[in-house]
């Protein structure tokens, strides 16, 4: 059966149809089961809570025929798709009066998020095997600054065997390594290249070659 109005619905009992199509609002106090295609233009205002409960898996999100996102169920994973090819995730809020985007995943970039006021972690960042972390600013006066709260402040090159190495632009400037002595100018622990080097047990040595 269909079921074809103008103007408002009100149910108070249990509707079954087969398509439905009205420009009014609609008012449930109960339960509506299309089975088929289902034109609201009026609006939904339902007592309790709304239920979507779809055999297929994907509630589809369309814009006047075209679909530009979904929300599946994957093997019981819940899965936030943006369909059209390299167009963002937003989450929007409204802070003071104002909506700001809080979050963006940029998919033509894959998927990197890009927070708008930082973020606060509350356990470690972990990298995958064989990337790299980068911490980088977007010019003027950006920089990086690590905090300590009450307490020392560590900076680890590496956890094995590696050094720590400090450049300005591509040029190594300073290196500490893994045996605790300290290069400026030089990358090596002896005394006929240019440079500095302080040696874990205090000793200095400066060597200049004349040109």
């Amino acid at each position: 059966a269909s079921l074809d109005i103008s103007g408002n619905i009100d149910v108070d009992g249990v509707t079954n149809l087969d398509v439905v199509d009205i420009d009014g609002a609609v008012d449930m106090a109960s339960t509506l089961t299309v089975t088929g295609v289902s034109i609201l233009n009026g609006g939904i205002d339902v007592a309790g809570d709304i239920n979507l409960d779809v055999g297929g898996g994907d509630i589809i999100l369309k814009d006047d025929g075209t679909e530009f996102g979904n929300i599946a169920n994957s093997s019981s994973d819940l899965q936030i798709v943006s369909i059209v090819s390299n167009k963002d995730l937003i989450l929007r809020g409204n802070d003071g009066g104002s909506f700001i985007n809080a979050l963006t995943l940029d998919m033509s970039d894959a998927g990197k998020a890009l927070f708008n006021a930082g973020a606060t972690f509350a356990n470690n960042i972990t990298m995958a095997a064989g990337t790299q972390i980068q911490i980088s600013g977007d010019g003027g006066s950006s920089g990086l600054q690590l905090l300590g709260n009450d307490s020392d402040v560590s900076i680890v090159g590496s956890l094995g065997a590696h050094h720590l190495v400090l450049r300005t632009g591509s040029t190594e400037r300073m290196r500490i390594k893994d045996d605790g002595n300290i290069l400026f100018g030089t990358t090596t622990n002896g005394t006929t290249a240019n440079g500095t080097v302080i040696r874990a047990s205090g000793e200095v040595l400066m060597t200049r070659t004349n040109a």
